[in-house]
């Protein structure tokens, strides 16, 4: 992932911390659709992309999401 995203930043977007019951931090996937996005505004601000289309979830014939 590191190569993709072009660096290891993409862990800080990836996961939300969380702090359950007990006071241990605990590390929460964030949702597909927040993912796409940090890629996208990534792709604006770092690579310098004036125009980068809002992400478009790919499904398949079920209507569940595979990628974006």
């Amino acid at each position: 992932m590191n190569a993709f995203w072009g660096d290891d930043s993409w862990k800080e977007v990836a996961y939300e911390k969380s702090t359950p019951l007990f006071g241990d931090v605990d590390l929460e996937k964030v949702l597909n659709p927040r993912f796409a996005e940090a890629f996208r505004q990534r792709l604006k601000k770092v690579a310098g992309f004036r125009r980068v289309p809002e992400p478009l979830p790919m499904r398949n014939p079920n209507r569940s999401v595979v990628y974006y």
